[in-house]
């Protein structure tokens, strides 16, 4: 009798790749390998830009908090109207606080407080990398605006260059009343 069903096919077990196998793996990823490195890219470059933003706005934050309070404590201030870049605190005796020198240092790039502890003057970097040009003090004396104030600007260094210079942090610019405070101009 014969068969009614098809003649069976032998399948060769096959030990390896084909060149056409292997020239398809090889096309697939030359395209998809520097997809996914741009992707990659443009993710650290996002963080790093971040990265530099928030670093900026640290530093800016915490100078203003740190002369807010010493200004608000402070029984007189003494600026130095030659270069706008000083500014002398004198506290009470019975605070514990020692009189303080906020200096903007444009040979570092710094804002550096100085203290007097009799007689030893003591300095140290509040921050570093700021940009001196656009970083200074002023006074503006009470008026139709409002009370006396001191104008403190700061304006750390550019960190974010070419494609991600729109991510630095501007000049930023508190005023600190010293309505109640007696302020030397020298």
């Amino acid at each position: 009798m014969k068969n009614k069903f098809p003649i069976y096919v032998k399948i060769k077990k096959k030990n390896g790749l084909t060149l056409i196998e292997v020239l398809m793996y090889v096309t697939l990823l030359g395209i998809i390998a520097p997809i996914i490195s741009l992707m990659f890219m443009h993710g650290y470059n996002s963080y790093k830009s971040n990265y530099n933003l928030i670093k900026q706005e640290d530093i800016a934050s915490n100078i203003t908090q740190m002369l807010r309070n010493d200004i608000e404590y402070a029984s007189s201030v003494t600026l130095y109207s030659t270069d706008n870049k000083k500014i002398d605190l004198k506290f009470p005796v019975s605070s514990g606080k020692k009189d303080k020198t906020w200096i903007i240092d444009a040979s570092s790039k710094t804002i550096k407080v100085q203290t007097n502890n009799d007689g030893v003057v003591k300095s140290s970097v509040i921050a570093e990398n700021i940009d001196v040009a656009n970083s200074k003090f002023e006074y503006i004396p009470s008026g139709t605006n409002g009370p006396s104030t001191i104008v403190f600007a700061i304006k750390p260094i550019d960190l974010n260059i070419k494609r991600n210079e729109n991510r630095n942090l501007n000049t930023i610019i508190i005023e600190i009343s010293v309505r109640y405070k007696p302020v030397n101009i020298i």
